[in-house]
C-alpha cells in the first residue's frame, strides 16, 4: 500500500497547501530582496549625489581662492606699474593717474564693445543649435537668444 503523499498527485487539493506555502515563502523572499535592492539603490544614489555636491563645492572653493589670488596679483601689478611710471616721470601722482585713466578707458571700451561680444555669443549659439539639425524650431532659437540677452 502506498503512503498518502504518494497517492496525492500534484494539483490535487490535498497537495496544494504545502506547495502554496512554499510559493508564498518564495514570493515573500523575493519581495524582501526587491525592498533591499531598492534601499541599497537609494543609498547609492544618495552617496553619488553627496560626492557630486562635494566635488562641486571643492571646485567652487578652489575657483574662489584662485580668483582672490588673481585679484591681489592684479592689484599689485597695477600699483607696481603706477609706481614705475611715477618714478619714470618723477611724479608719483602722475603715475597713479595714468594707471587709473588706463583702467577707465579699458572699462569704457568693454562697456561699448559688450553688445558686440554678446552678438558673437548669440551667433555661436545659433551655429551650435543649427548643427543639431532641423529639429530645432526657429521660435525656440529666438527664445534662447532672448534669454541670453536678458541674462
Amino acid at each position: 500500500m502506498e503512503t498518502e503523499s504518494q497517492e496525492n498527485p500534484i494539483g490535487t487539493p490535498e497537495a496544494e497547501p504545502g506547495r502554496l506555502e512554499r510559493l508564498a515563502a518564495e514570493v515573500r523572499g523575493l519581495v524582501e530582496d526587491v525592498r533591499t535592492w531598492i534601499d541599497l539603490k537609494i543609498k547609492l544614489l544618495e552617496i553619488e549625489v553627496e560626492e557630486r555636491v562635494r566635488d562641486l563645492l571643492n571646485r567652487v572653493a578652489v575657483t574662489v581662492v584662485i580668483a582672490v589670488l588673481a585679484f591681489l596679483a592684479l592689484v599689485f601689478v597695477l600699483v607696481t606699474a603706477a609706481l614705475a611710471l611715477g618714478l619714470w616721470w618723477d611724479n608719483m601722482l602722475l603715475g597713479f593717474v595714468a594707471v587709473t585713466l588706463a583702467l577707465v578707458v579699458l572699462t569704457i571700451m568693454l562697456y561699448v564693445l559688450r553688445p558686440g561680444l554678446v552678438r558673437k555669443r548669440e551667433a555661436a549659439r545659433r551655429e551650435d543649435l543649427a548643427a543639431v539639425g532641423p529639429a530645432v524650431e526657429p521660435a525656440r532659437l529666438e527664445a534662447a537668444t532672448e534669454e541670453d540677452r536678458d541674462g
